[in-house]
């Protein structure tokens, strides 16, 4: 079976952007960011069916993957505007209904390789053979990135867990 890795290039293209006037470049960041990532394997052990997190240094085609984006506020400020945003990795498609977070916030979608966001369902124009345009519904294999837009503040100390799930094609 193709193996195919995913976490390093999930790693280049998470990230995240916070609305603070004046935040200097040169600053320590207020947050932390971690990305965990697992294989989800299921088994029957005494005929009950057992999730197994595997390590995701490489998965097979099939596999499902959790991805966890864990953002921790270490200053002693609250932060608001958090905005997570990972790649559903080529080779993946999005497993619908997957997305959630530990905080309040709102999902967001692109089918233009991180262009544009938008809520569930996106539609876009297809223009026929004959010249008619035509608007279709997105498929979860479009998608390329998820954003999430946390609601409320990160308080000092806190942590926010934003997390989703692809399988492997």
């Amino acid at each position: 079976m193709k193996r195919i890795l995913m976490v390093g290039s999930i790693l280049l293209v998470s990230a995240m952007s916070w609305a603070q006037s004046g935040q200097n470049a040169a600053e320590k960041s207020p947050l932390k960011a971690e990305l965990k990532a697992w294989v989800l394997r299921s088994d029957t052990v005494d005929g009950k069916v057992v999730t197994k997190k595997l390590p995701a240094d490489s998965a097979i085609i099939g596999d499902t993957i959790q991805y966890e984006l864990i953002y921790t506020n270490t200053s002693d400020k609250p932060i608001s505007g958090l905005e997570p945003m990972a790649l559903i990795p080529e080779g993946t498609e999005y497993v619908m209904g997957s997305a959630s977070s530990s905080v309040k916030a709102r999902v967001f979608f692109s089918i233009d390789g991180g262009k544009s966001f938008h809520e569930l369902p996106i539609y876009y124009t297809v223009t026929l053979p004959d010249g008619k345009k035509v608007k279709k519904e997105a498929t979860p294999d479009m998608f390329t990135h998820i954003r999430w837009g946390m609601e409320g503040e990160l308080r000092p100390g806190r942590s926010a867990v934003f997390s989703y799930k692809v399988v492997v094609k």
